[in-house]
C-alpha cells in the first residue's frame, strides 16, 4: 500500500511532530511526505530517511514568488505534476485550512482522499471568507473518501455540516510518548543551569509565534507577573511570522533580561522540565498539542478557554477565559510559584488515549480500510 501524506508545510510545529512522530511507529506501509515548504533547521528529512522514507519538495523558486496568487498557482501545478507522474492507494492531507483541499483537485480518480483536520480557527469571517470557505467545503464533499480530526471541534470548524451532522469522520487524538515527558530532576536541573535560570519561577510556553498562539496577551500576563515576582522568567520556544513583533513588545515593557526567545528544538521534552507551570492563551486551537504535553511532564497547565476540552486529561489542567485581565491571568500563574510535587502522569496520558502507538494503530487500521 502506498500512501502521501500531503502537507502545507513541514516546520517545526505540533503538526509535523504528530505527522512523524505517528508514521513512525506505522510499519508494512509505504509512506512519502510531500510538502510545498521544508524548513532548513527541523530535522524531519533525516527522520525519513532514516526510515527509509523520502520527503518531496517543490522548486524552492516557486516559495520565493512575492505575488501570492501565482505562487499559489505554481504550488498547484507542481502538485498537479508530480500526482500525474507517481501512483498512491491513498492520499492523506493534512489541513489547518479549508482551501488546503484545493489541492486534491490533482488527485486521481481511482486514488482515496483521506481530509485531516488539525485546526479549529473561532474568528469572525468576512462575507467574501465565508463563500470562499463554502466553496472548498463543496469540494471536500465530491472528492472526500474518508475524514479525520484530531478533536470534535476541528471537525465542526473544518468539514461541510453534514459530514459532522453525521458523524461521518474519525477522531485520531494527537498521541505522544508519553513516557519522554515523565518529570526528571536530573534533566530540569541541566537545563536550568544551561539557561542561567536557577533559583528562578520558570513559566513556559511552546508554540508558533503567530496570532492563533497569542503570544501578545501572554506578554501582557508575564508583565503583571514580573510586577509582583522579579525572579520570574518567560521561557518561549518555537519561532514564526510574529517573532520580530512580538520581541519588540517584550522591548517595550523592559522585559528583554527576564525572556528567553529559545527558537525551535527537538528536544521540547526536556525544556518542559525546566518550567514551573505552563500558559497557553490562544485565539484558538485544533486540539493544543503542547497543553497535553505539559500535563505529561507534571506541569499546573492554565489555558484560554478557547482551548478545546479534549485537552483537559488531568487536574492539573486549568481554564481562563480570555476576556480576564492580564492581572487575573498572572495573579493565577503566581499561584504556582510556591512550588509543588511534579508527579509521573504518563498512565494518565496513556489511559486518556493520547499514547503515541495508539494513534499510530488507529491511522493504521484507517489505511487498512481505505487500501481495501
Amino acid at each position: 500500500m502506498k500512501v502521501l501524506e500531503k502537507t502545507k508545510a513541514i516546520t517545526n510545529g505540533g503538526i509535523e511532530a504528530f505527522l512523524f512522530n505517528t508514521t513512525s511507529f506505522i510499519s508494512g506501509v509505504d509512506i512519502t511526505y510531500h510538502t510545498d515548504l521544508l524548513k532548513n533547521d527541523n530535522n524531519y528529512k533525516s527522520v525519513a530517511n532514516k526510515m527509509g522514507r523520502e520527503v518531496i519538495v517543490p522548486d524552492s523558486k516557486i516559495s520565493e514568488i512575492k505575488f501570492k496568487p501565482l505562487r499559489i498557482l505554481k504550488k498547484f501545478l507542481s502538485f498537479s505534476d508530480f500526482c500525474k507522474k507517481n501512483d498512491y492507494d491513498i492520499v492523506h492531507f493534512h489541513l489547518t485550512r479549508p482551501y488546503d483541499v484545493m489541492y486534491s483537485l490533482c488527485v486521481k480518480k481511482h486514488t482515496y482522499v483521506i481530509f485531516h483536520s488539525h485546526f479549529a480557527n473561532r474568528r469572525d469571517y468576512r462575507l467574501s471568507e465565508k463563500i470562499t470557505e463554502c466553496f472548498f467545503k463543496f469540494i471536500m464533499r465530491i472528492k472526500g473518501d474518508a475524514f479525520v480530526a484530531c478533536s470534535d471541534l476541528a471537525a465542526e470548524w473544518m468539514f461541510p455540516k453534514r459530514i459532522v451532522k453525521n458523524k461521518q469522520y474519525t477522531v485520531v487524538k494527537n498521541g505522544i510518548e508519553a513516557d519522554k515527558f515523565v518529570f526528571n530532576p536530573y534533566i530540569r536541573d541541566r537545563i536550568r543551569k544551561e539557561l542561567n535560570i536557577d533559583n528562578k519561577f520558570v513559566i513556559g510556553h511552546i508554540g508558533r509565534f503567530s496570532y492563533a498562539k497569542n503570544h501578545s496577551f501572554l506578554i501582557d500576563i508575564f508583565n503583571e507577573v514580573y510586577k509582583k515576582n522579579k525572579d520570574a522568567v518567560l521561557l518561549l520556544v518555537g519561532d514564526g511570522e510574529l517573532d520580530s513583533e512580538i520581541r519588540e513588545k517584550v522591548r517595550s515593557y523592559n522585559l528583554s533580561d527576564n525572556v528567553i526567545f529559545y527558537g525551535t528544538t527537538g528536544k521540547v521534552n526536556e525544556l518542559y522540565q525546566a518550567m514551573d507551570c505552563f500558559v497557553f492563551p490562544s485565539h484558538f486551537e485544533g486540539l493544543g498539542i503542547a497543553a497535553i504535553e505539559a500535563q505529561a511532564a507534571g506541569l499546573n497547565t492554565l489555558c484560554a478557554d478557547t482551548v478545546p476540552v479534549d485537552a483537559k486529561i488531568t487536574d492539573l489542567f486549568n481554564y481562563m477565559s480570555l476576556h480576564e485581565p492580564a492581572e487575573n491571568w498572572a495573579d493565577k500563574v503566581l499561584g504556582y510559584s510556591g512550588g509543588y510535587e511534579r508527579m509521573d502522569m504518563s498512565m494518565q496520558i496513556k489511559a486518556a488515549g493520547y499514547d503515541i502507538r495508539q494513534s499510530a494503530e488507529q491511522l493504521k487500521n484507517i489505511y487498512s480500510l481505505c487500501g481495501k
